[in-house]
C-alpha cells in the first residue's frame, strides 16, 4: 500500500512539473521575441541533450527538409535553392515580415520574405509550411504526406520556380558597337 502511495506522489509531482514546463513554453512562444526564443531553445536543447530530442521524435508527426543555399565542396549556389527562392516570391504577399532590396540596374524595390518567416502552402490537399532561414529554406509537413511531397510536390516547386526565374530574368542583347555593347530586353 505504501508503495502505491509513493508511486502516486511521484506521478503527481511529475505531472505538476510537466504542466509548469508546458505553461512556461507557451508563455515564451507568445510574449518573447523570436531572437530570445531561439537562444532559449538552444540553451534548453543543450541542457536536456539529444536523448529527449530522439524520444520526442517518435511522437512528432512532422518531417523537415532543408534546402541549403550553398552545396558541395566548392560552395556553389544550389539550383534547388534558387528555384525555391523564385517559387517563394509568389508568397511575399502572405508574409508578415518582408525585406526590401533594389533590383540590378533598376530603381524598383523588390520584396522578399524576411529571415525566420514562415508561410503556408497547399498542394493536392497536403498542407505544408515553408520557412525562410538565413542560408536555407525549410519545408515542414506531416510524415503521412511524405510520398506526395517527395514524389510530386518537390518536382512541382522546382518546375514552377525555374519557370518564374526564366520569366523574371532580364535578357541581354550583345552588339558589336564598342561604345554601347549591350542592351537590356524585358
Amino acid at each position: 500500500m505504501a508503495r502505491k502511495m509513493i508511486g502516486r506522489k511521484i506521478f503527481i509531482k511529475f505531472g505538476s512539473i510537466l504542466k509548469s514546463i508546458m505553461f512556461l513554453y507557451t508563455m515564451i512562444q507568445q510574449f518573447v521575441p523570436y531572437a530570445i526564443q531561439s537562444k532559449f531553445e538552444k540553451f534548453v536543447h543543450e541542457l536536456i541533450g539529444q536523448y529527449v530530442h530522439t524520444l520526442l521524435g517518435y511522437w512528432n508527426p512532422n518531417i523537415q527538409i532543408t534546402f541549403h543555399e550553398f552545396v558541395g565542396e566548392h560552395m556553389e549556389r544550389s539550383k534547388a535553392y534558387t528555384a525555391i527562392q523564385s517559387y517563394l516570391s509568389k508568397f511575399s504577399n502572405q508574409a508578415k515580415r518582408l525585406k526590401a532590396d533594389v533590383g540590378r540596374n533598376s530603381t524598383n524595390v523588390v520584396l522578399s520574405m524576411d529571415d525566420h518567416e514562415e508561410v503556408p502552402d497547399e498542394y493536392e490537399g497536403v498542407k505544408l509550411f515553408r520557412g525562410d532561414e538565413k542560408r536555407y529554406y525549410k519545408l515542414t509537413f506531416y510524415r503521412w504526406n511524405r510520398e506526395v511531397v517527395i514524389n510530386s510536390y518537390l518536382k512541382h516547386v522546382l518546375e514552377k520556380g525555374n519557370a518564374i526565374a526564366v520569366q523574371n530574368r532580364q535578357r541581354w542583347l550583345y552588339t558589336n558597337n564598342t561604345s554601347y555593347n549591350r542592351l537590356a530586353l524585358h
